[in-house]
């Protein structure tokens, strides 16, 4: 927060990550998933709520450099789905996974005053989320229609983009930027300016970004 304030940054933290429930690691002294009783253990879910999250939201309620709290990202990644999809490595029920996501945003609306989300990895899941009266959206990526043109989202709550992969597009940054906005969306992050895979080339581009 400290780095961010410095150069004039604002932060948006993630505060769960797709890997939470993955096979736990021990990387640099520290574990690495194996988390899931965060979600279907009682008492480990009552633990990360009240001991982690609530205590956090409060040290920062009214940190103007954090302007906003995306309480999980792709929770579907470790969930049985309602509707057809992939199940394979789920790790909970749609009802355990609601419940427990009904609960943090119950106490982010308590404790936090900065607005949250949960970041979905399909637009299919918007409405499914926003029924946990989330104060924004996030998708992974825009809605297209059958021709591959960025349609306007259909939620009444404002809509941000998580993840324009830099290199996966034609077009200039600016016009990629440009027609996300003019769909009405209301923000996007570009994937990404660290990872080296093949869906990143921020770091070459990043210039035409920040000219944006």
């Amino acid at each position: 927060i400290a780095l961010a304030k410095a150069h004039d940054l604002s932060l948006i933290f993630v505060l769960l990550d797709q890997t939470f429930a993955d096979k736990a690691e021990i990387v640099n002294n520290l574990q690495l998933g194996g988390r899931a009783g965060i979600v279907n253990d009682h008492d480990g879910r009552s633990s990360f709520l009240y001991n982690a999250l609530v205590p956090l939201f409060q040290r920062y309620a009214g940190d103007k450099t954090i302007i906003g709290w995306e309480l999980i990202s792709n929770p579907e990644h470790h969930t049985f789905m309602p509707g057809p999809g992939d199940d394979e490595g789920k790790r909970f029920s749609f009802e355990e996974m609601k419940s427990f996501l009904k609960e943090a945003a119950d106490l982010a609306k308590e404790h936090a005053t900065q607005p949250f989300t949960i970041g979905n990895v399909s637009y299919a899941y918007l409405k499914t989320w926003a029924e946990l009266e989330v104060d924004y959206m996030q998708s992974w990526a825009p809605l297209r229609n059958t021709e591959g043109e960025i349609r306007a989202p259909r939620s009444q709550l404002p809509v941000l983009v998580s993840s324009i992969h830099s290199r996966d597009s034609e077009l200039k940054p600016a016009d990629l930027l440009d027609e996300t906005v003019a769909a009405g969306y209301q923000g996007a992050f570009v994937w990404s300016f660290r990872d080296s895979g093949t869906d990143s080339s921020a770091p070459q581009k990043a210039p035409a970004f920040l000219e944006w």
